[in-house]
């Protein structure tokens, strides 16, 4: 006698899972993840995306792309991009649901766009403060408000 089973039927853990996921990824951003593991970013031509040297594979020049609205990253160095929880599954060498129980015992950082995007847009400018003079030629300070009319 065979057991009833129907793929047309998502079981009920998967559609808790997926909601989980979505309330993960609004809660906490991924320029918020990539700021607390001290990634140097500065803002890239638009007001909500921001480059720097990507964290996945060693490099000289920023190719490490984040759209702050979006929520999503992609570096042009090494060919890879997607979500917070991508990132992790990248970075930290995990499958996916490791990734999100590893994200769900991290404490998220409350969210404010507007402090996260100028913290980075602060730490680029330390960082470039604190470089010699070829790394100012590459990368020259720009004084540039990422947030106008706000």
């Amino acid at each position: 006698m065979a057991a009833s089973f129907s793929y047309a039927q998502p079981s009920e853990a998967n559609s808790i899972v997926g909601g989980d996921v979505e309330q993960l990824k609004q809660r906490w951003p991924l320029l918020d993840y990539l700021q607390q593991q001290n990634w140097a970013a500065r803002p890239a031509g638009y007001d909500s995306e921001f480059v720097g040297l990507c964290p996945l594979h060693q490099e000289t020049r920023p190719s490490f792309y984040v759209n702050a609205r979006k929520n999503l990253f992609y570096c042009h160095g090494c060919g890879q991009g997607g979500d917070l929880i991508r990132f992790v599954e990248l970075s930290r060498h995990l499958s996916f649901r490791q990734s999100l129980a590893y994200l769900a015992q991290q404490s998220a950082p409350p969210v404010d766009p507007v402090l996260s995007e100028k913290s980075i847009v602060l730490s680029w400018a330390v960082l470039e403060l604190s470089c010699g003079p070829t790394d100012m030629e590459m990368y020259p300070l720009r004084v540039v408000d990422p947030f106008p009319g706000r």
